[in-house]
């Protein structure tokens, strides 16, 4: 039994315990780095200068109607309106979607959330992030 404890505190000594020997440097790993998106500034989304031009917006939408009607296709017994109101970023994404009015299903309104998303639009002046809405008719 005492040769098994001395052989077994000797073979751990040898082995070290998964340890590396104080004397062997060990490179540091690389260090990723991550930045952070910084938030757009909070501006007044009454002012004048952050609304969209409805013109603008209002072309594109009709443009782009029929991405809006595959949501009359999946989802053909409904029928009303509904205004959504979003912001375009500076590189004409579309975010922050909010719908005003409804009177169509929560998963129909989904679905133009979702073609929305999708459009692009023209990008607004560096540092405006603009909101414009839209009344769709089904």
């Amino acid at each position: 039994m005492n040769v098994f404890c001395i052989s077994l505190v000797l073979l751990l000594g040898l082995v070290g315990c998964g340890s590396q020997p104080k004397d062997v440097e060990s490179s540091p790993k690389p260090v990723k780095v991550i930045r952070e998106r910084k938030p757009p500034k909070k501006l007044d989304t009454r002012s004048s200068k952050n609304i969209y031009s409805k013109r603008t917006s209002d072309r594109i939408i009709r443009k782009r109607r029929r991405r809006f009607e595959e949501c009359q296709k999946e989802f053909p017994n409904q029928k009303g309106a509904m205004t959504v109101r979003w912001r375009i970023d500076q590189k004409g994404r579309t975010d922050q979607f909010a719908v005003l009015d409804s009177d169509l299903d929560e998963d129909f309104q989904a679905c133009v959330i979702q073609r929305l998303q999708k459009t692009t639009f023209p990008p607004p002046k560096p540092g405006i992030y603009p909101y414009t809405q839209y009344r769709f008719r089904f």
